[in-house]
């Protein structure tokens, strides 16, 4: 029998060939807001990390173009810095 404590209040979950319903963006990627959860929650989780674009491009499953934007637009906000090496990391 399955807990039902992972589940989250009024989340509907996603029934069998419903999952490629679910909200995309441009070119089947996810919207942005879940491209930036993603990015922030992984830097979180793994303190220390530092990527090149084309290592988060892999490891997140993106176009290399949408993971720069996404990443240029987080070292703006401040939330990621990028080194002199031109690796990613934590701000």
């Amino acid at each position: 029998m399955r807990s039902k404590g992972w589940e989250r209040a009024g989340a509907t979950p996603l029934l069998r060939g419903e999952r490629r319903r679910a909200p995309r963006g441009v070119h089947g990627e996810p919207e942005r807001a879940q491209v930036v959860s993603l990015i922030l929650g992984t830097f979180n989780e793994m303190l220390g990390t530092r990527l090149t674009v084309a290592e988060a491009r892999r490891m997140f499953g993106l176009r290399e173009v949408t993971c720069k934007v996404v990443l240029d637009h987080l070292v703006t906000q401040n939330r990621l810095r990028r080194t002199n090496d031109g690796k990613y990391t934590m701000a």
